[in-house]
């Protein structure tokens, strides 16, 4: 699956480079913020799984549908382009991060698969307000939200903590750099 680039003429390209940084504040508070939003998203998510088959809000299917595949990559890009490789310069954390680094770009990349075809089964099930097969999409969402949830939390618990001992002010900074960049 190939990546999209950010758009630099998106209409959310209000703001310069400078004032983004500022708005971002501490990159490490704003990818926990992006875990939230997207632990709301799979409850959304388990919400619409538990109405099938005949209590779809269709409202609902369509506003996950929408933020769900964006979501997702701009917080792969923060990792991949900013943290991943700000923690990796770090010589005591080298030889235990090559591990988590390719198993985590790996997931990313099947996570961003399964949101599309998650994302187009929502635009689908808003279109037509019924599932041709509920049970198989039931299990499809759960094992979307699930596993996206089981990722968060190893995030939550290894990652970002290990994040927050080792960054030093200016891998803050750059990191902080790198997601204003992903969000021009």
């Amino acid at each position: 699956m190939q990546r999209s680039e950010s758009s630099a003429n998106s209409p959310h390209n209000r703001t310069s480079k400078r004032d983004s940084v500022a708005i971002l504040g501490n990159p490490l508070s704003l990818l926990r913020q992006e875990h939230r939003r997207q632990l709301t998203i799979c409850n959304e998510l388990e919400q619409v799984a538990d109405s099938l088959p005949d209590n779809v809000d269709i409202v609902a299917c369509r506003r996950i549908a929408e933020r769900l595949v964006a979501s997702i990559r701009l917080h792969h890009a923060d990792e991949e382009q900013g943290l991943l490789p700000l923690l990796q310069e770090i010589p005591e954390l080298q030889g235990q991060l090559l591990r988590f680094a390719e198993r985590v770009t790996q997931d990313h990349i099947s996570d961003e698969d399964a949101a599309a075809e998650v994302a187009d089964a929502l635009f689908s099930l808003a279109e037509t307000g019924r599932a041709a097969n509920p049970e198989m999409l039931g299990y499809m969402f759960r094992g979307f939200f699930e596993n996206l949830r089981r990722q968060i939390f190893w995030e939550e618990t290894v990652l970002l903590p290990m994040a927050e001992t080792n960054l030093d002010t200016r891998m803050q900074e750059t990191l902080t750099q790198v997601m204003a960049d992903n969000r021009s």
